[in-house]
């Protein structure tokens, strides 16, 4: 049985899944560890022997795809299921091409959680049906038309969330272990490369396009 990492911020969640696991796929206690924080997630993960992290990414004190990066950058073989409230295509995408194994929306039910756990146990990758759907209509060419913020690096798309949801630059700048001043570089290239004025404007395109965290 596997070694299974969790982090989720919402304890009910959190605790709900590691019942669920062990339920379901026999897991024992000391088999499954947990995090409700981004950053301590991230520092045990990097310090245990684990092989399957279920994924949050809208998480107060760190963005998800900052964590899939910098632990796919140094555990390139930790399997990575995301779990999460968003089925935006960009969101998607962006977070299989930084080596996401499964993406689940958590409308989800139960068993089909288990079941996804269970195939990326196998090495393979796990999407629900609606996941699916919009990544078979992205390859396919039908949004051909690319969306500002589909133009944005990793940081860039990570800041612009973050400003999104009313961060100021200090908390962004806290919660990436970056300056001010870079903070304010990245915010600035945003707003050029999407043709906007002000943070006003990029928190209404982040709410149009549900990006926010």
């Amino acid at each position: 049985m596997p070694r299974i990492f969790i982090i989720e911020d919402h304890p009910v969640v959190r605790e709900g899944i590691r019942v669920l696991l062990m339920g379901g796929l026999g897991c024992a206690e000391e088999e499954l560890g947990s995090s409700g924080s981004g950053r301590e997630g991230v520092r045990r993960l990097l310090d245990g022997d684990w092989e399957i992290l279920l994924l949050d990414i809208n998480l107060p004190d760190m963005d998800g795809l900052e964590i899939l990066l910098r632990i796919k950058a140094v555990k390139p073989k930790l399997q990575v299921l995301v779990l999460t409230v968003s089925d935006e295509v960009s969101l998607i995408m962006r977070f299989i091409k930084a080596g996401a194994s499964g993406y689940l929306t958590k409308t989800a039910k139960a068993d089909e959680i288990v079941q996804a756990v269970k195939t990326i146990m196998k090495g393979k990758r796990y999407f629900s049906t609606n996941v699916s759907e919009i990544i078979a209509s992205k390859l396919a060419g039908q949004n051909n038309d690319q969306l500002p913020h589909e133009m944005l690096s990793d940081r860039e798309f990570t800041v612009l969330r973050r400003i999104g949801s009313g961060q100021s630059i200090a908390e962004i700048a806290n919660s990436l272990h970056l300056s001010p001043s870079t903070i304010s570089t990245y915010r600035a290239r945003i707003l050029e490369k999407m043709d906007l004025e002000s943070n006003a404007d990029l928190i209404r395109y982040v709410l149009e396009h549900n990006l926010s965290q």
